[in-house]
């Protein structure tokens, strides 16, 4: 596993929108009721879990009542049952008060942030299956929340069952904390120069942000294929959005939901789908109206190779999207096929956003591939550099493509054994590396990789065009 550190060290001028005095970036409430596929196998939902109050009897309201004690993993859950059926609660025909249902997800915040017990007596919320799914919903499908799980008390009044409070330990928030401000931190990167662009679409900031992802987290496939032969598992932060953001490691589960995170914060409408049939999840993201699928995780091909990216997943129609997720248990309601055959789907580099511009390397035919420059809002294609395509093994007909990476105004490209520096703004192309030829020998390691950790670049060469956790351990790494 690659410990990754901070991508850029750079202080970034980026605004938050706070609902409340609590240091957290906006987010679109989800709806209280939603008709979303069951998580997949990945997402390990708990049974009947928003029905669960997470306290002891003796913190009940001192009723006479039986317990469910049923335990998660660490934790003592205690579920309430009435003595009789002559005790049993009854829902009024209206709610007293109404439901806030962003003031309820910021004080379920407020208790998992500052671990403290919040109060919800003053808002007379009447403890449906409505407010129970929502609840669930926002522990296990809000980004904010790192499925870490907000704990709830109900208590009887006047034969009436209200939600109480919000409580989550002072250990767990102190946990919650440190994963929290590390999102942050690394949504602030990811984001840099594209909240409140205004020469930026929807469409274009949803572009960005699928590639800077892909490039920035590493799914979690080693964990995945122990757990598949029944030898390990895949950790809890690989699930939450944590993983992708804060370690840059993570499943399906954790990728959709920080992706989405970031369109919350832009206040694009976007929604959490899953299959059980594939056991896999990724989102659907609307745009003037319409939904269409995204599929981040796919498009970052394992084993991961540093900085590759494809966008066989992005933007498009069921009707495309489920030629490749072949199941019948999602919806099939993106019809669009507006996106289908978007520039980008012939693209297998990062799509690198400078002051105006995309920089990208396309093949064009032949043996040659091209970089990139294109005007963001006329299209217009511009060839900056041409190389040849290089290939595997002489004339084998195994290719493999450039990767392309930035830092600030200067891109970064591979051919077969050489690394260029192009400088966006002088035009100039320049050879930075070229591997010492005692460990580069003739048609053996080709250069396949490209990254670059705190303004450093990193190459990697390998001599098989196989990248697996096995041929990975002889890459050669290059400074």
């Amino acid at each position: 596993m690659k410990n990754y550190q901070k991508c850029l060290a750079v202080l970034l001028a980026f605004l938050l929108l706070f609902t409340t005095a609590l240091p957290v970036l906006s987010f679109a409430a989800e709806r209280p009721v939603e008709t979303d596929p069951l998580p997949p196998e990945e997402t390990e939902a708990v049974d009947s879990f928003a029905t669960i109050d997470p306290v002891p009897p003796e913190e009940t309201d001192g009723t006479d009542c039986k317990y469910i004690i049923t335990q998660v993993g660490d934790e003592t859950f205690y579920t309430p049952v009435a003595p009789d059926p002559e005790a049993s609660v009854r829902i009024p025909e209206e709610t007293p008060a109404g439901i806030d249902w962003d003031l309820l997800v910021d004080r379920m915040f407020r208790a998992i942030y500052y671990g403290e017990t919040v109060d919800m007596l003053d808002q007379q919320i009447v403890m449906t299956d409505e407010i129970r799914d929502f609840i669930y919903r926002n522990n296990y499908y809000n980004p904010r929340f790192l499925r870490m799980g907000v704990s709830y008390n109900s208590t009887v009044i006047d034969g009436v069952l209200y939600l109480n409070y919000f409580s989550v330990t002072a250990e767990k928030s102190e946990i919650f904390r440190r994963k929290y401000d590390a999102c942050i931190d690394a949504l602030e990167t990811l984001m840099y120069g594209i909240v409140d662009n205004p020469e930026l679409s929807d469409l274009d900031k949803c572009l960005i942000l699928h590639d800077r992802l892909c490039v920035w987290n590493e799914y979690d496939y080693a964990n995945y294929l122990d757990r598949e032969a029944g030898t390990g598992a895949i950790p809890d932060d690989s699930y939450s959005a944590y993983g992708p953001l804060g370690l840059r490691i993570g499943v399906c589960n954790g990728i959709a939901l920080a992706y989405g995170w970031m369109l919350d914060i832009l206040g694009i409408e976007n929604y959490y789908i899953s299959s059980a049939t594939i056991n896999h999840g990724w989102n659907m993201v609307y745009l003037d109206g319409e939904p269409y699928y995204v599929d981040p995780t796919w498009d970052d091909p394992v084993w991961d190779i540093p900085g590759r990216v494809v966008h066989t997943h992005f933007m498009v129609s069921y009707e495309k999207f489920s030629q490749s997720h072949v199941a019948d248990d999602y919806p099939d309601t993106p019809v669009s096929t507006l996106y289908d055959d978007y520039f980008s789907s012939e693209i297998g580099t990062q799509i690198i956003y400078l002051n105006g511009y995309y920089y990208y390397i396309k093949e064009p035919g032949g043996n040659n591939m091209n970089l990139i420059r294109r005007d963001i809002s006329t299209g217009e294609e511009t060839v900056l550099q041409t190389f040849s395509r290089f290939h595997w093994y002489g004339n084998s007909g195994v290719y493999l493509p450039p990767r392309l990476i930035s830092i600030g105004s200067v891109l970064f490209y591979n051919a077969a054994r050489e690394v260029h520096a192009y400088d966006t703004v002088t035009g100039e192309d320049t050879v930075l590396f070229t591997p010492r030829a005692e460990l580069f020998p003739e048609d053996i390691y080709r250069l396949i990789a490209l990254e670059q950790i705190d303004g450093t670049i990193f190459t990697y060469s390998n001599n098989s065009s196989n990248y697996n956790d096995a041929t990975r351990e002889t890459y050669n790494v290059y400074m």
